[in-house]
């Protein structure tokens, strides 16, 4: 941020004199207990009822002696002044819809970025498993062949037992869109996560910031449903892009939700101020939080 160095004028002098009288108020004190029906003008010919008010108030007497020489040599400026002081000062009417924050608002990629990428809009599972063959096997059994056809392969996967799966889709409608903090280097590298139905995308913060829904995939996590009702399990595979996360950091990012939605989990209240709270939320409790997992060393 750049500062630039006031030209010390009349008008200058005159608003941090009064933009003093406002920072040094009682932040508790609600604007209107600043006024008074009562005060002393400068100028009984030539005074406003805006001066009454702002004449009254507690450190107006700081400064009085160059509001007067102010008034006497630049009337008009120290009218225009002191009424806008005054309009900075009348309280305001707290509309209740405003105070309904809404969460951040993000825009999911755009199927050209997670083509560029192959992360195209999944099929469902039967174009991976012959759904025929399987679906007279146990919950176990399916989880045992789910686990070894991903084994060995680049990608990240996973089989989620319904009240997790159920938990994980409840926290996510209400709270649809995190940032997770990965070690890269002597530093850590943010990455922005997005729930769309049963698929999560993660795309790089500062990538995000760049091109918005042009920002490409780094992790897209996909969630099949099929054995849900019968099973009572939900089967999990994810793609990640090589040339941005390891295969460890893509497994890592998919742990930090596990924990971060999990159940009962503790960390969850980071999550929601994130996408109602912003103000709130702060990075560097974010890295904390991330450091005291047991998956930290992942890099």
């Amino acid at each position: 941020m750049h500062l630039r160095v006031p030209t010390f004028t009349k008008v200058t002098c005159l608003r941090r004199i009064l933009n003093h009288m406002l920072l040094n108020q009682n932040q508790s004190a609600h604007p209107s207990a600043l006024f008074s029906t009562s005060a002393i003008k400068f100028n009984k010919e030539n005074s406003n009822p805006n001066s009454t008010e702002i004449e009254s108030n507690p450190f107006f007497n700081k400064y009085k002696s160059k509001l007067q020489h102010l008034q006497s040599n630049s009337p008009n400026e120290y009218e225009a002044r002191i009424k806008d002081l005054a309009d900075r000062l009348k309280p305001k009417k707290v509309d209740d819809s405003s105070k309904k924050l809404q969460p951040p608002q993000t825009v999911l990629p755009s199927e050209v970025a997670k083509s560029g990428v192959g992360m195209s809009k999944k099929q469902g599972l039967d174009s991976i498993m012959k759904m025929d063959l399987v679906c007279d096997k146990t919950a176990e059994e399916i989880t045992q062949i789910w686990n070894e056809y991903h084994n060995g392969k680049d990608c990240v996967y996973a089989v989620l037992k319904t009240n997790v799966y159920q938990n994980l889709m409840i926290k996510a409608k209400e709270c649809p869109v995190f940032v997770y903090a990965i070690p890269r280097n002597e530093g850590f590298e943010f990455i922005l996560s997005q729930f769309d139905q049963n698929d999560v995308y993660f795309t790089q913060l500062s990538m995000f910031q760049l091109v918005r829904e042009n920002a490409p995939p780094c992790l897209t996590l996909n969630h099949y449903t099929e054995f849900l009702e019968d099973k009572g399990i939900v089967l999990m595979s994810g793609k990640y892009d090589s040339n941005v996360l390891k295969r460890e950091m893509a497994l890592g990012l998919v742990q930090q939700m596990s924990v971060f939605y999990g159940l009962n989990s503790r960390y969850f209240e980071l999550v929601y101020r994130f996408n109602y709270e912003p103000a709130r939320f702060h990075y560097q409790e974010l890295i904390d939080a991330v450091k005291a997992l047991p998956q930290f060393n992942i890099k």
